[in-house]
């Protein structure tokens, strides 16, 4: 190894050791673990490992595992993630969607709800996670119900996962301020703006919505139509380190991002360029892989406003290196804490207090 790369190694080093050192609690030092392991060795086992901390997933691997038939309830993203965590257990999937049964999905059969009956001691994992919106469960659990299925035939994924608490607000180290100013980069559909003000009540001063997708702006301004009037701004750009325009690839969806082969354009911007100056007291950010060049647009007010922040650090596995070692250049005092929101090492939020 050449002297400069030498210097190099020992600069990261010397880097990811504050970084560690500023990890407030045991969870958070656990799940940096395994993000860390993960980006240095693109193994997906080291995600597998981070809920293994919580005896409650604990026990649901060890119901998964006991040898009975095990069918899952959804096909969603949570579903899914559900299957890749815990292969070779599964007798099939259960779903309402009729277009599905009778075909395969991850490899499994799909059956109509109806079907479950002819297995009468199997148990059905209930992979349907609506954060903020539990009456689709609660229906689930009543046809469940009307099926003959009582609750110790039930694995309850999607209490798990409520119980890791509410994302971005629930941490309790997270203290709401006076007129508090919020930036929701990435907005998406608006639930996490809706979330916002639930949390804070009427005290907050005003949030700002960033989202660079057609077709999730309309849905954004209708959930942030319910929010009192002159208390929201929405602006329909991506967040980046700059002004420009740049490809993107519109899903629609939560993964709509940034890609140089993307199939429109769109306008980005950056914070301190879009807000100049204006007051910021917490800063979300979910961008989908944009985080490390929304947060050097932010520089400026995280500089002189010293705002708590929420960013994911999921998108990319250099993230949860290179992410708090920014932070760190900004604000020697920041306290991190990680937290996970789902399965599969997706929703791996850091905050910043």
């Amino acid at each position: 190894m050449s002297r400069r790369g030498e210097q190099d190694l020992k600069f990261d080093i010397n880097h990811t050791r504050k970084v560690y050192a500023r990890l407030q609690d045991d969870e958070s030092r656990h799940i940096y673990d395994c993000r860390a392991m993960y980006a240095l060795t693109g193994q997906s086992i080291f995600l597998d490992r981070i809920f293994q901390q919580y005896p409650q997933w604990n026990e649901i691997l060890r119901k998964l595992h006991s040898g009975k038939k095990n069918f899952l309830f959804g096909a969603g993203i949570c579903g899914r993630r559900m299957l890749a965590n815990s292969p070779g257990c599964w007798q099939g999937i259960l779903d309402n969607n009729n277009s599905l049964w009778g075909k395969n999905v991850a490899g499994l059969p799909v059956y109509s709800p109806e079907e479950i009956r002819k297995w009468p001691d199997a148990q059905v994992c209930l992979a349907i996670h609506t954060p903020g919106k539990p009456e689709p469960r609660y229906e689930v659990m009543k046809q469940l119900h009307g099926l003959g299925i009582e609750e110790s035939r039930i694995v309850r994924v999607d209490e798990f996962l409520d119980s890791m608490g509410i994302q971005y607000f629930g941490l309790r180290e997270i203290t709401l301020e006076p007129e508090e100013v919020f930036i929701d980069g990435g907005a998406y559909d608006g639930m996490t703006a809706l979330s916002f003000a639930k949390w804070a009540g009427d005290s907050f001063g005003h949030i700002f919505c960033f989202e660079p997708d057609v077709t999730n702006q309309e849905r954004c301004r209708q959930r942030l139509a319910a929010i009192s009037l002159g208390k929201t701004t929405f602006v329909p750009k991506g967040l980046w380190c700059k002004s420009s325009v740049l490809h993107f690839d519109s899903q629609g969806g939560q993964g709509s991002s940034l890609a140089e082969e993307g199939d429109v354009s769109v306008e980005v911007t950056s914070l301190d360029e879009e807000l100049q100056g204006k007051k910021v007291t917490f800063i979300k950010m979910d961008v989908e892989g944009a985080e490390l060049a929304a947060l050097k647009g932010a520089e400026k007010i995280i500089l002189e406003q010293h705002p708590k922040l929420a960013i994911c650090v999921y998108h990319k596995p250099e993230d949860i290196f290179e992410i708090p070692q920014l932070l760190l250049s900004y604000h020697e005092d920041y306290r991190f804490f990680l937290r996970q929101y789902a399965l599969g090492g997706a929703e791996t939020v850091l905050y910043a207090i």
